[in-house]
């Protein structure tokens, strides 16, 4: 299982701890299979990102994780919360869940923001497909925030990779990624209305839907024993057309930084 990673720190946070979690179960180390019919991990990790979408500003967090399955079809986890996932054919995964969508933007973050408005976690529904064939992998998720109307938005995720390295000592991949997003979301996150103009001082802009942005990433994944595993992952994402074109934005070129220790139980 792999994910975009292409957001602020937060929500970059949680999408990189449901991708170890997964690994850590599924990763080359056959020694972290797990052997009944539950599977529970839990671990922190701590990492390095933009303090929101757009900014040029970096700020470090760490944070505890778990993640609960059941025969690998219910599963609970922070990001994606409840949900349930099937195989629907050689290779393709399917999976739907109720969770949330941590993608946010406040005024402490920026004084910049000030009269604006902050735009907040939302609750979601996920829907997601991954493909894997040999050390190839693709996965496509959509995120669709459920909340009031000024912390609405779909997003579209998609990234596809190769594992250059792969054995049971670990995992070394490179992928690329993209995110689009719809109007709402755009409007919510990069936009900025006549009202916010007068209260922020920043240039009106009417932000639509499009692609959002495009990037490159690299990941490892190190089962360290039967218990522990390692995952790491350093990403670089460019913002597109109305995500980079704002007042919002400060800096179209978007890093974020990750080191995750999960221990199954």
């Amino acid at each position: 299982m792999t994910t975009a990673f292409n957001f602020p720190l937060v929500p970059a946070l949680v999408l990189a701890l449901l991708t170890a979690g997964a690994h850590a179960q599924q990763g080359p180390g056959q020694a972290n299979k797990p052997t009944g019919d539950w599977s529970v991990s839990a671990g922190a990790v701590v990492a390095t990102g933009p303090s929101y979408s757009g900014a040029s500003k970096s700020k470090s967090m760490a944070i505890p994780t778990f993640d609960i399955r059941y025969r690998d079809w219910f599963f609970i986890n922070p990001y994606s919360g409840i949900g349930v996932s099937a195989e629907l054919l050689e290779g393709l995964k399917g999976s739907a869940s109720f969770g949330a969508s941590f993608d946010k933007r406040e005024a402490k973050d920026d004084l910049r923001l000030s009269g604006l408005g902050d735009v907040g976690a939302a609750p979601a529904i996920h829907l997601a497909l991954d493909y894997k064939l040999g050390n190839a992998f693709a996965k496509t998720k959509l995120i669709s925030r459920v909340a009031s109307s000024n912390e609405q938005g779909t997003l579209l995720e998609a990234e596809a990779g190769y594992n250059v390295f792969a054995s049971r000592a670990g995992v070394l991949g490179l992928g690329l990624q993209v995110k689009a997003m719809d109007g709402t979301y755009a409007s919510n996150f990069y936009g900025v209305s006549a009202s916010q103009s007068a209260a922020s001082g920043l240039r009106v802009f009417n932000a639509k839907a499009g692609l959002a942005s495009v990037g490159t990433f690299v990941q490892a994944i190190v089962p360290v024993n039967d218990r522990w595993t390692f995952f790491g992952r350093a990403a670089y994402n460019q913002l597109r057309n109305d995500a980079a074109n704002g007042p919002i934005t400060v800096d179209r070129d978007q890093t974020s930084l990750l080191a995750t220790m999960l221990y199954r139980f």
